[in-house]
């Protein structure tokens, strides 16, 4: 078997491949379209005789994880044909993948599962979660005066984009795990994905404070993406999907885990159901916590292991040590200490993005070792809440 890039003339059977495995179809405008859409220099492929068996992109991108920009090699497009299945194709892609990612500096790599079993077992971990809550409009937040205005948008105007842009990135930079936006992202994901109406929020001086992306349909709206600096844009948004009341049954919006939003409704009993929604995991460890922001403190370090057989550059055991600033490092240690604290690169994949907390992963047993040594490691971790408003 051989591992490879895609070459330009075998895009139409990525393509096919794509179509069969997600049970999708294209117009031949839409066909043309991906063609052209199409960057074989992101796609890995398993060949045998000639023929593509397997295959899945990485896509160059980059995450807010506290505050900071990480570059995450997003993993997407998983697919090998039913015949092919079972032979261990796609297992061998991803290794190959995590090594390409590491040589890149893509110290993070994130996925949309298919199957959560099937990823853990290659080190990615559950990141962050999604919400729905759909709303009756009996329910909807009680109507207020706000002291800005509300203006209907064109997304895609040259003005108005870089706006959006702006309150994007001061917004999503307060979470982990959400994406760094480039213009081509908005083009090709976003105002695809989350074509509909658009609402821009100013302030009383003008100044934009938050945006809405949604959908009136069949009674029903549907919030796409809601984005506010303060809780007056918030009130003003939500303000202005309640004067929908006469035209809909029910909102529907889909939010991070440990949104507000029922705390802040009249009633809320409301439908709410959380679904797991993206995995992550750390391709390099070593490079990840150089920089990775730490909170500042007392100079300490830790013993601690990393069990990561698909990326044995990460096995092994470490001294993690973090400076009064909150730089940290990995340095490799001599093995055989007891007093270390000790997770598969999952595990720590997840309480570094803030998707888990140290007490519930050694309650759990995921995260092994001194409880004292956790609590002390987790004191220099920022709490940031998950949220992540792409999808690839």
């Amino acid at each position: 078997m051989e591992i490879r890039k895609l070459l330009p003339e075998e895009i139409d059977d990525h393509i096919k491949l794509s179509l069969y495995a997600f049970q999708a179809e294209l117009s031949a405008e839409d066909m043309e379209r991906q063609r052209q859409l199409s960057e074989p220099e992101q796609v890995l492929v398993a060949v045998e005789q000639g023929t593509i068996r397997s295959k899945l992109h990485v896509i160059p991108l980059e995450i807010y994880l506290q505050g900071r920009r990480f570059l995450m090699g997003g993993v997407a497009g998983v697919a090998t044909w039913p015949e092919e299945r079972r032979k261990g194709h796609v297992s061998v892609l991803l290794k190959h993948a995590l090594a390409e990612m590491r040589s890149n500096g893509q110290t993070l790599s994130m996925l949309a599962p298919f199957h959560i079993g099937f990823y853990r077992k290659f080190g990615w971990e559950l990141c962050v979660d999604l919400i729905k809550f759909t709303i009756s409009k009996e329910k909807l937040p009680r109507r207020s005066e706000s002291p800005g205005m509300i203006e209907r948008v064109e997304p895609k105007n040259a003005e108005v984009y870089p706006i959006l842009q702006e309150l994007y990135e001061v917004y999503a930079s307060d979470f982990n795990s959400s994406l760094v936006r480039t213009p081509k992202w908005w083009e090709n994901s976003v105002f695809r994905r989350k074509s509909g109406s658009a609402m821009l929020y100013r302030s009383s001086a003008g100044t934009p404070e938050g945006y809405a992306l949604y959908k009136v349909k069949d009674g029903v709206l549907t919030v796409k993406e809601l984005v506010y600096l303060n809780e007056e844009a918030r009130e003003g948004l939500w303000s202005f999907f309640s004067n929908h009341d006469s035209m809909i049954e029910k909102a529907e919006f889909e939010s991070y885990s440990g949104d507000p939003l029922p705390y802040l409704l009249p009633d809320p009993r409301i439908e709410q159901s959380v679904h797991p929604y993206f995995m992550a995991r750390i391709v390099d460890a070593q490079a990840f916590v150089s920089q990775y922001p730490f909170l500042p403190g007392q100079r300490d370090s830790w013993r601690i292991r990393i069990e990561d057989p698909n990326a044995l550059w990460n096995e092994g055991e470490w001294e993690l040590t973090v400076d009064e600033q909150g730089k940290g490092s990995l340095e490799l240690a001599a093995a055989g200490s007891r007093d270390m604290l000790s997770a598969s690169i999952g595990t720590w994949t997840a309480l570094l993005t803030g998707y888990s907390k140290a007490a519930t992963l050694t309650q759990t047993r995921q995260l092994q070792g001194p409880e004292q040594s956790a609590i002390k490691l987790a004191e220099r971790i920022a709490a940031r809440t998950p949220n992540l408003m792409d999808y690839f």
